[in-house]
């Protein structure tokens, strides 16, 4: 009994106790600082730098939470994360959670690395479980240092800190967090790295940054947190290099998820990806045969899949970021906005090859200068940037490109938000710097743009696209644009060309159909003669033929229905709401190519056929012609891209051509063709034909002819002989519409014995299979309207009624008129001088047979009177 009761105990001491073990582990504090798999070290009570170094040590290899001292920990000499060690440092809030925080900060006279974190070493700067602050400070105010106040050659994690108060550093690819090595990693997810700023003497520093620079193939993750108000060496164009918030150089990569790069400036803004390889060095590589793996191993990446990068001023050019000479940058998220340089506020792309001096015109670079051609050069350091998404929108550029400047042939834009942009001078939007190269844009619209006039003259030109003198533009259907809805201030609203005088002619191409393939027309829109859409004039053909040039002149853009609303629909890119007095959304020195080559074409043919045969009908039993609609369909929806007629005399076929090959998405776009029926409905639907997809079929089924036969009734007038010949005619009518007369359907004659008239191979129906209702009328030879003389006429459906109506006669005269009286008649008799003085007495007998109805009428009286008395006697006993 006792070994059961214990037994019992015992399993409900167990119960309990994984119960409260739950619960604890409920109740744990979710954060880092409690992690269980971290030996924890307390040093709130012990603050100084050599307590620190020799809590880390004694951590050797094992992950370790070190939470410090609330206040200053200054350290005069470097604090070493050495390798092997996994350690994490948090701050401590004192004084019962309030208070500064504990603060790591260099000391007086210390110039060297304050943090190192070697090569396989871990640290982390976490948040304190009082919610205490961690900062590092480097006081550069009072404690000028060349060396950087972070430096990580194993990984380090910022997830609750502040970095700040850099001032001096100096090295080349150096910052007051220093990323550098391969392996060597910086991950952010919260805190701030800010007012860091490097030695203010741009002849000893360049090629750094103020606030993080990462090098020599390390990485930075950046999934949150803030790099802020960092500073070049000065923010001058002779700061080489020089990037206030974040350097990536030789190899480096970054990759931001999240977070803000805000308010940084220097020779760039907030972001300067950048790996300058000569021309020289490529030739060698050539040579060597590694020119591949050299130019990979040094080629720097940036990510921006989402995050801000806001605010940021640049000298030379990139406000938000600046890619240079072997660096790749793609954007699928985030924003760049509201950043300012002289040359692509919000972004600059540049390979080195060559560029443009103050007056747009074209110099040599370095690449160019090496005697290697553009191809060459370009593979090794293509300068490139790649936007499939996000959004570069407001920023400003005081010359060119105030959303993004291209000076490579790397630049493709095919996603994401191109907006709100100004530029000084040209490209609102985006801006090709030099004629060798091209940017590439597909799936584009280009949209509510606007070219601003300016007191200088050739302002004001050019809403959508402006090209100047060596500027060029190519246009495809496929993976295109649509250039519309745009304004110019002086000429162009979608397109215009200056050419100073100098270059001349340009040739232009331009497809005759916009994204999606909603056909467009282009008519002159010159400053001395502007569109008018109540004359506009001849379309304007420009396919890049040689006689197809535009100098010196404008462009306005119409697009059919809904092939603009088919476009913005589709687009991936968007470029709109930019401004510049020339270019409002892009403007090129260079060449501007939207979508890809190839586009297909389709062929319609009308037919007509007898239900249930399957017979032709006869040519003249066809209309002349009939109009038809086509239609793309997207997401579901089918779009009016194009109206087009299909005539008897060109045998009923109709080719569409320059439609896009493939869609955004890759598939080939859907093509529909309906007709268009007399009340303006769509009817009969296209079929592609099973031997040949890309013919389409529009059959309309025709019920079989008939024959109609209307009928002559004579009614009255047999005996005056024959009857006059009379003339019908046939009339249709459509539900609900007015009776026509039936086309070829003659007047038919009716002699005298004929009563009836047949039409023969009629249709039943108008070519949508709406019935028609047959009538006949009764009409004069001429076909006006007639009545025979005698008669009458009625017209019931397909019967005609005539009735005889015979002539009335006159009352016969008498023979011998009546003898006038011999005598006038007497004077009548004078009416009696008194009246009686009673009135007479009744009748003292019977009245007279004249007075016979008196008498009935009193009868009845009294006989309905004495009924009436019975039924109330009746009833008054009924009550009893």
């Amino acid at each position: 009994m006792h070994s059961i009761q214990r037994t019992a105990l015992r399993s409900m001491a167990l119960a309990l106790a994984a119960v409260l073990a739950a619960l604890a582990l409920t109740l744990a504090p979710a954060c880092p600082a409690c992690a269980a798999d971290r030996a924890e070290v307390d040093l709130s009570e012990r603050p100084g730098a050599g307590e620190l170094q020799g809590a880390i040590d004694r951590a050797g290899s094992v992950p370790t939470r070190i939470a410090l001292a609330p206040g200053d920990c200054e350290l005069a000499g470097t604090l070493v994360i050495p390798s092997g060690a996994d350690v994490e440092l948090v701050g401590s809030a004192g004084g019962g959670g309030r208070g500064p925080g504990s603060r790591l900060a260099r000391g007086d006279g210390f110039a060297g690395v304050m943090v190192l974190v070697e090569r396989g070493a871990r640290l982390t700067l976490g948040r304190g479980a009082a919610e205490g602050a961690l900062e590092v400070n480097s006081r550069g105010e009072s404690v000028p240092a060349g060396e950087p106040t972070l430096l990580v050659l194993g990984e380090a994690t910022v997830d609750h800190a502040v970095i700040q108060g850099a001032r001096g550093v100096s090295g080349s690819c150096q910052a007051a967090v220093t990323v550098r090595g391969a392996g060597a990693l910086l991950t952010m997810n919260g805190g701030l790295i800010t007012d860091n700023r490097r030695l203010a003497d741009p002849t000893r520093a360049q090629y750094g940054a103020g606030n993080v620079a990462v090098t020599d193939g390390a990485r930075f993750v950046m999934n949150g947190g803030e790099v802020s108000r960092g500073r070049g060496s000065a923010v001058s164009a002779r700061a080489y290099g020089e990037a206030g918030g974040i350097s990536l150089v030789d190899g480096a990569s970054f990759e931001m998820n999240g977070g803000s790069v805000v308010d940084n400036e220097g020779f760039a803004g907030g972001v300067m990806a950048q790996s300058w390889v000569y021309g020289s060095d490529i030739k060698r590589w050539l040579s060597a045969g590694v020119a591949e793996r050299m130019s990979t191993e040094s080629r720097v990446t940036a990510a921006i899949n989402g995050g801000l990068i806001a605010g940021n001023r640049a000298a030379f050019g990139g406000g938000g970021l600046m890619v240079w000479g072997n660096a790749v940058a793609t954007m699928s998220g985030g924003s760049v906005e509201r950043n300012v340089a002289p040359s692509g506020g919000g972004v600059c792309a540049v390979n080195l090859y060559t560029h443009g001096d103050d007056y747009h015109r074209e110099v040599p670079g370095e690449g160019l200068a090496s005697g290697l051609s553009i191809e060459e050069y370009s593979r090794y350091q293509p300068g490139a940037f790649s936007m499939r998404g996000g959004a570069v929108r407001d920023n400003v550029a005081h010359r060119t490109g105030g959303g993004v400047n291209v000076v490579s042939n790397g630049v493709e834009l095919e996603g994401g938000e191109v907006s709100g942009n100004r530029a000084g001078s040209q490209g609102g939007g985006v801006y090709v710097a030099s004629p060798s190269y091209t940017a590439r844009l597909r799936d584009a619209a280009v949209y509510d743009n606007r070219a601003t006039a300016g007191r200088e003259g050739g302002t004001g030109v050019g809403g959508g696209v402006w090209t100047c003198p060596t500027g060029r533009v190519t246009l495809h259907v496929t993976r295109g644009a649509a250039i519309c809805g745009n304004s110019a201030d002086s000429a162009g609203d979608d397109f215009a060309h200056t050419s100073y005088g100098g270059v001349g002619a340009q040739v232009m191409s331009l497809a005759d159909r916009v994204l999606g393939g909603g056909a467009v027309s282009y008519h002159w829109d010159d400053a001395g003669a502007r569109f008018d859409p109540a004359d506009p004039g001849e379309p304007v053909v420009l396919r890049g033929r040689p006689g197809d040039v535009i100098t010196d002149r404008g462009l306005r853009s119409v697009v059919a229905e809904q092939g603009a609303e088919l476009a913005r629909a589709q687009a991936r890119l968007r470029v709109f709401g930019n401004s510049s007095p020339r270019g409002g959304g892009i403007g090129t020195n260079g060449g501007v190519e939207f979508g890809e080559p190839g586009e297909v074409g389709l062929s319609v043919t009308k037919e007509w056929a007898y239900r249930g045969t399957g017979e032709p009908v006869p040519a003249d039993r066809q209309p002349d012609s009939v109009e038809a609609v086509v239609t793309v369909s997207f997401g579901g929806r089918p779009y009016l891209v194009e109206r087009v007629t299909l005539r008897k005399s060109e045998g009923w076929s109709r080719s569409l051509t320059g439609l896009p090959s493939r869609g955004p998405d890759g598939s080939e776009p859907e093509v529909g063709v309906r007709e268009v029926g007399p009340d303006g409905g769509l009817t009969v639907s296209a079929a592609p034909d099973p031997a040949d997809p890309r013919s389409l079929r529009l059959v309309n089924e025709v019920e079989p002819p008939v024959d109609v036969t209307a009928s002559k009734r004579w009614v009255g007038g047999e005996a005056l002989g024959p009857r006059p010949t009379v003339w019908l005619r046939l009339y249709r009518a459509l539900p609900n519409a007015a009776p026509e007369p039936v086309p070829g359907a003659g007047v038919a004659e009716l002699a005298d014995g004929v009563v009836t008239a047949t039409w023969r191979g009629l249709a039943r129906a108008d070519a949508s299979g709406r019935p028609y209702s047959f009538t006949v009328r009764e009409v004069g030879p001429d076909g006006s309207d007639f009545v025979p003389a005698g008669y009458e006429k009625s017209e019931e459906g397909l019967t005609v009624t005539n009735s005889y109506t015979p002539p009335e006669e006159p009352p016969a005269p008498p023979e011998e008129p009546p003898a006038p009286p011999e005598e006038p008649p007497a004077a009548p008799p004078a009416p009696p001088e008194e009246p009686p003085a009673a009135p007479p007495a009744p009748p003292s007998e019977m009245p007279a047979t004249g007075d016979a109805a008196l008498l009935c009428v009193a009868g009845a009286t009294l006989g309905l009177a004495a009924v009436a008395f019975w039924g109330a006697a009746r009833a008054r006993r009924a009550r009893r």
